[in-house]
């Protein structure tokens, strides 16, 4: 790289950052690489032993601008990766839900039989049928997260939403984490009842899994250090891709649920960030929504099995 020199008197040194002498070789680089897009003549010149950008007179103050607008709108690019270390057993909490979700499959798929002496047919008493959640037996949008048609249903489900809920766990811990997305998952199955035909039947915890990847998306969309929409692109564009591949297929497939579940999900993942951001609860606040959720689904089970 050559010197600076006699022949150099019509040019100048550009200093877009007077307090900023030495940038470094990679900051001029790219620097230069802007000049050269947008058409500034320049040159990278030795001065001693820094590297700096030179050049003529006349453009001076336009190549000074031209780095400051750059640096305006970069300054916090690349975003600051930050990730929560996973709670000590979140990944076992996780699979225990997952579990839990396994035993209760196995218990529904077995012949109706009596629970305290009552006939029961799981399936019958808490599928989510349109017309009888629109009467006011909205338990149904929660027991339907919990029934499914076979056992590839519920590996599906399980698979998908076990690694979801491991990833929500580090940042919200398991027991927030599966509240939310029990309530993203119930919020979207209320939404299908109503736009569905009265007769729609709906089972299944791939609205809540949906839930889950809903809540993530806008989480990370959220988290982007500036609130410019193209930033939003690309967590949005991946769980779009992500439904449109695994959530709208096959003709047993309910697409409106994931649709709405995901749509929740962003809501709910939304309202984590503001305006008041959540942040992952100490033990036993985690235990309190942990015990949250079963009773929701307790609950929720008991009146299905009392209404009959």
């Amino acid at each position: 790289m050559p010197s600076i020199d006699a022949a150099d008197n019509n040019w100048a040194e550009i200093c877009p950052f007077p307090d900023q002498a030495d940038a470094g070789k990679g900051k001029v680089r790219i620097w230069s690489l802007v000049l050269e897009s947008r058409g500034v003549p320049h040159r990278r010149r030795l001065v001693g032993t820094r590297v700096a950008l030179f050049a003529p007179t006349p453009e001076l103050g336009r190549a000074a601008e031209e780095i400051r607008s750059y640096e305006r709108e970069n300054r916090l690019w690349p975003p600051q990766r930050t990730q929560a270390p996973a709670a000590p057993g979140s990944r076992w909490r996780t699979f225990g839900v997952l579990v839990a979700l396994g035993l209760f499959h196995d218990l529904t798929f077995q012949p109706p039989g009596r629970v305290l002496g009552i006939a029961v047919d799981w399936h019958r008493a808490g599928t989510m049928q349109a017309s009888r959640v629109l009467r006011g037996e909205w338990w149904r949008s929660v027991t339907a997260l919990t029934l499914h048609a076979d056992g590839l249903h519920l590996a599906g489900n399980m698979l998908l939403g076990g690694l979801l809920l491991v990833q929500l766990g580090r940042q919200l811990g398991v027991g927030l984490s599966t509240l939310l997305v029990l309530v993203a998952g119930t919020l979207g199955n209320l939404t299908n009842a109503a736009v569905r035909e009265a007769g729609h039947r709906s089972i299944g915890a791939s609205t809540a899994v949906f839930g889950a990847l809903g809540i993530l998306v806008a989480r990370s969309a959220w988290a982007t250090p500036r609130r410019d929409w193209r930033r939003w692109v690309v967590p949005l564009g991946a769980g779009a891709g992500l439904i449109a591949f695994t959530g709208v297929g096959g003709e047993r497939t309910d697409y409106l649920a994931h649709l709405f579940g995901f749509a929740w999900g962003l809501v709910v993942g939304a309202l984590t960030q503001w305006p008041f951001p959540v942040q992952r609860p100490g033990r036993w606040k985690a235990l309190a929504c942990g015990v949250g959720a079963a009773a929701l689904v307790a609950g929720a089970w008991a009146l299905a099995l009392g209404y009959g």
